[in-house]
């Protein structure tokens, strides 16, 4: 899923010549391929709370998004489900859309998260970032970077409200 429009060309450009050469990321060559890609974590609160325990959907987790990549490459991807290293990010997109810290989520009743996680299920990823040495990338303790929209949002290709999320291990 690559948010251009058809007629748009794409070109490189040069860094600017005030940019330090340490801030330069080097250039490297994208290539894509497509991958199955599960949900790690229940879609909802109707969900079996089981299922992520499940040690057959485990196993497929593990065989369809396996961590390891071919040399030299790292697990970035666009769109689909995230690799979660802290868990599902959805609802923590939807506070911050409403401007609602953690203090106050703290004080919500069932109802109330019942209704947030409703609200944050129109999150999508839009593109996952990891930790990449050839592009100098540490994200904290090696981690990844998360990018988010509203599926409306998408449609009508407004980043303008679109978040980062950080995990790390």
């Amino acid at each position: 899923m690559l948010f251009r429009s058809e007629e748009a060309a794409l070109f490189l450009t040069a860094y600017p010549d005030a940019l330090d050469e340490e801030l330069r990321y080097p250039k490297l060559r994208a290539t894509f391929h497509l991958e199955w890609a599960l949900p790690s974590e229940p879609l909802d609160e109707d969900s079996n709370p089981l299922f992520r325990r499940n040690p057959e959907y485990r196993d497929l987790l593990g065989t369809l998004m396996s961590w390891s990549t071919p040399p030299n490459q790292e697990p970035h991807r666009f769109a689909g489900y995230p690799q979660q290293i802290q868990g599902p990010m959805e609802q923590e997109c939807q506070l911050i859309a409403e401007r609602t810290d953690w203090t106050e989520f703290r004080s919500f009743d069932s109802d109330q998260r019942t209704q947030l996680r409703k609200r944050g299920k129109d999150w999508q990823l839009l593109i996952q970032l990891a930790s990449d040495r050839r592009l100098k990338w540490v994200w904290s303790d090696v981690g990844l970077v998360y990018y988010w929209a509203r599926r409306q949002d998408i449609a009508e290709l407004n980043f303008d409200e679109a978040l980062a999320i950080l995990q790390s291990g």
